[in-house]
């Protein structure tokens, strides 16, 4: 059993290396934000002539348009 797990250990060395993605860091709860689960928040809404936003994860925006309408 602990042969195998040594044999992947090896075989992951040799492998590329991994390409470094910057993340997005959440507005809100100050957390990395997979580049999957992210939104851009307008902190005035486009109605009212913002144009500056903020990325929040997906589920924060949602809170947020849950808390404030």
């Amino acid at each position: 059993m602990a042969q195998g797990r040594i044999k992947r250990l090896q075989s992951a060395a040799r492998s590329p290396p991994l390409r470094v993605v910057e993340m997005e860091v959440c507005e809100l709860c100050d957390r990395s934000i997979p580049l999957a689960l992210g939104d851009a928040h307008h902190l005035i809404p486009k109605s009212r002539g913002g144009v500056t936003t903020v990325f929040l994860h997906r589920a924060c925006h949602k809170q947020v348009h849950a808390l404030f309408t």
